[in-house]
């Protein structure tokens, strides 16, 4: 993939709009509940949606592997994956909320945010996968 000024600029716009997104269900799920569901929801739904994403080029493409699959990957699905998604997933905020959990002493919220977010972000991305491959092949 060429990278040129319209692409950096389609992903800047992207993450804005990912942003945007992401601040607006955080707000949503932080009046309901505790920020730090608001975070894994966010991260979690993103790993989805690029698992979707992948698993549908995956599909189209014969079944590239994901390993390669970025370099031969449309520009949109780059502006996507990079842009949207990098803008509306964030580690940073799960790091701040960890940290502030533990030196709040609640050991175990922190433990279980930290966990659940990490063990549970690859396993909602296979999920994505497997239904964006299934969406393209029974279509």
């Amino acid at each position: 993939m060429q990278v040129d000024l319209f692409f950096f600029m389609a992903v800047c716009a992207g993450g804005g709009l990912g942003a945007m997104a992401r601040a607006a269900l955080s707000s949503w799920i932080s009046r309901h509940a505790h920020v730090a569901w608001a975070t894994l929801a966010v991260n979690l739904s993103g790993s989805a949606a690029l698992g979707l994403a992948c698993g549908a080029l995956m599909a189209q493409s014969g079944g590239v592997v994901l390993s390669g699959m970025m370099e031969a990957a449309p520009p949109a699905l780059a502006v996507f994956a990079l842009g949207v998604l990098g803008g509306y997933t964030t580690v940073s905020t799960l790091a701040l909320q960890v940290l502030m959990q533990w030196q709040a002493g609640r050991r175990r919220a922190a433990c279980a945010n930290a966990l659940g977010s990490v063990l549970s972000g690859p396993v909602v991305t296979v999920l994505g996968l497997a239904i964006g491959v299934a969406l393209v092949r029974g279509a």
